[in-house]
């Protein structure tokens, strides 16, 4: 379950003064609560594409101009949706020169998508069309994650057959291949191969092959150096109340909900004091990190130990105090520059 990382403690106090909704112009934090997918069996994925900016859902506004995100996990998927999310989930650039669809045009939002899935083999189409709005099936999704990981992931021939997807069938070696793996599961004996998928689905089995990919595996050091450096100044700013450069500590090292709702907190913490009260955020002890999964592009970190005594003062007295743990779980991904950037946060309660 998606969790306020900073200052919890004091969001009823913060509930009280009269702030703005939206620490920039990005978009805040609001838009990464998606409300239709709390009890999806894909849940922990979904929200997990959602952090990263993998995803973004489909947001409507309410009478008061509150984004309403939902995600349709069960509702089919194109075979342009598809392709897109493939494409930020490899955080993949241009490979050369893309191939040209009769039926896809330069002027269609998914066309650069589509142009560098196809520079990178993914998708080839028929006839020289793509039909790209055409609701994608379970088979056509397995040979696209094949094409694309085979080169990151260790695809081994599966000992196990589906009755449905017979000797000699088309996409026999990618759904067996990809079956081996793990990335995705049928129903008992059968896999379904011409049902048509859903976005919970897709999701999902590009979610696990991410986590497959060992070929090209970071330098742990390297990773766990960034988020030591990161809550230490992040530590030494609250204590300074240094609220610009907090700003600019989540510009460089957060991203996707991370970012966002940093740069809120870091907001109300301005705005408060600007109302005349005050806010004292002290760091108690000690903490320590160490690494819970990493793969080419992701990696998950443990801090514990990551306490700050919060203060809030109201006309000189003193309202509110108390000692809030923040060790969790820290997610992290490499960004087109190669450096981590943290995305999100769980509690390990």
């Amino acid at each position: 379950m998606k969790i306020v990382r900073l200052l919890l403690g004091l969001s009823l106090v913060f509930s009280l003064l009269p702030l703005s909704a939206n620490a920039s112009e990005e978009k805040g934090s609001e838009y990464y609560y998606a409300e239709d997918i709390w009890d999806s069996w894909a849940y922990d994925e979904i929200d997990d594409f959602l952090s990263a900016n993998i995803i973004d859902g489909y947001v409507k506004y309410d009478s008061e101009g509150y984004p309403i995100v939902n995600v349709n996990p069960e509702s089919n998927i194109t075979r342009a949706q598809f392709t897109k999310i493939i494409v930020n989930a490899m955080n993949l650039k241009l490979n050369g020169s893309g191939q040209t669809f009769s039926d896809v045009k330069s002027t269609d939002p998914l066309y650069p998508y589509i142009q560098i899935a196809s520079s990178h083999g993914i998708i080839k189409g028929r006839d020289g069309r793509f039909d790209p709005n055409q609701k994608i099936n379970r088979e056509q999704m397995a040979v696209m994650i094949h094409r694309a990981f085979k080169s990151t992931v260790s695809f081994e021939a599966s000992e196990k057959t589906f009755t449905d997807v017979p000797a000699g069938y088309w996409a026999e070696k990618e759904i067996n291949e990809a079956a081996a793996s793990g990335i995705i599961k049928g129903y008992g004996d059968i896999f379904k191969p011409r049902n048509l998928a859903t976005r919970a689905q897709g999701i999902v089995m590009i979610h696990r092959a991410l986590r497959q990919e060992t070929t090209h595996m970071p330098n742990e050091n390297d990773m766990l150096s960034v988020v030591n450096d990161h809550f230490d100044q992040e530590r030494q700013l609250f204590s300074a109340k240094n609220f610009d450069a907090l700003s600019s500590l989540y510009n460089q090292n957060g991203t996707g909900y991370y970012k966002a709702i940093s740069l809120e907190n870091v907001q109300y913490m301005e705005e408060a004091e600007s109302y005349g009260d005050a806010i004292e955020i002290e760091p108690v002890g000690n903490f320590t990190v160490s690494i819970e999964t990493i793969n080419n592009r992701y990696a998950e970190v443990y801090v514990e130990g990551l306490e700050y005594k919060e203060s809030y003062y109201s006309a000189g007295s003193e309202e509110y105090s108390d000692v809030m743990d923040y060790s969790g779980f820290y997610s992290l991904k490499l960004d087109d520059s190669g450096e981590w950037k943290i995305y999100n946060y769980r509690s390990a309660e």
